[in-house]
């Protein structure tokens, strides 16, 4: 970590003080300009204008732009900021970050004013004046499903990618490309990223269950479905969507296997189902599973 912020001639030096609790004492030196290589003043560039835009933001925001945006290039890039040569990958690297956040990807793209006659940047300004990333979200529970989550994601943001770096190169217009997903209610986000998937499925999940507390079962059923459609491999999930589909007799299509490491969910959830079901017909009510 210090290394990457241009820290050099790093020294594990013994503790002075608290000695009975366990820490880390690091000695290091601030590199020079001389010292420091390209690819970490970029980086630490780019990393502090972010956190000079966004220093009122919750620090969940600023790991996801580290994890989506400043990793990223630090794997990508070399040593000589070689990889910067080439227009088309720094268009791309920008879509990309157009879709975590449309500011961030204008930062981005500051640091490339050589490049300003071949870039569209009024596509950026149209993209923050619409709240994109929010968009984004909206048609993420629409999108079809179709492998693993991750894959799934990948996809999705790799169909995006494509479709913002051609509208930057003026290739096609914005507003045509953008016009059935301007058409869609907001789900408000600051940034779209996995993260914010899975924080916004797991609200929805715990307000589906807290209605499920209260008998309101067909709120709790759009709710759950809701989280389903965000994150459909939460197990959680689909085991409260089973409960619900028995006490309002509905029938609910489960596709595909819900596992953790090895282990197939599909069959317990079907057995829970039917134990639930003899339960109910004593009972009447069950309570609901509480996500952990």
């Amino acid at each position: 970590m210090l290394k990457k912020h241009g820290f050099v001639e790093l020294q594990k030096q013994k503790q002075t003080s608290f000695r009975k609790q366990k820490a880390l004492r690091i000695k290091a030196k601030k590199a020079t300009k001389k010292e420091i290589k390209l690819k970490t003043l970029f980086l630490n560039k780019f990393r502090w204008k972010i956190i000079e835009e966004y220093r009122d933001l919750d620090t969940l925001f600023l790991e996801a732009i580290e994890n989506n945006c400043i990793n990223p290039l630090n794997k990508m890039l070399k040593d000589d900021l070689s990889y910067f040569k080439d227009s088309n990958k720094i268009i791309s690297l920008g879509a990309a970050f157009t879709l975590v956040n449309p500011e961030i990807a204008k930062m981005f793209f500051s640091f490339f004013s050589s490049y300003e006659e071949i870039l569209d940047i009024s596509v950026l300004d149209y993209l923050i004046s619409i709240d994109f990333s929010s968009l984004l979200m909206t048609n993420w529970l629409k999108w079809k499903k179709e492998t693993r989550l991750f894959l799934d994601f990948f996809k999705y943001v790799q169909y995006w990618t494509k479709k913002i770096a051609k509208c930057l190169q003026r290739e096609n217009k914005i507003e045509e490309e953008l016009e059935y997903l301007v058409s869609l209610e907001k789900i408000y986000t600051k940034y779209f990223s996995s993260e914010a998937l899975s924080s916004y499925s797991l609200k929805q999940l715990n307000k589906g269950i807290k209605e499920f507390s209260k008998e309101n079962y067909e709120e709790s059923l759009k709710l759950l479905t809701v989280s389903k459609n965000c994150n459909p491999e939460n197990p959680i999930t689909h085991w409260n969507l089973a409960r619900i589909s028995i006490i309002l007799k509905k029938r609910l299509k489960y596709t595909g296997e819900w596992s953790l490491s090895t282990v197939n969910w599909a069959e317990p959830i079907r057995w829970m189902s039917w134990s639930i079901s003899r339960r109910l017909n004593r009972t009447g009510r069950q309570r609901p599973v509480a996500a952990r």
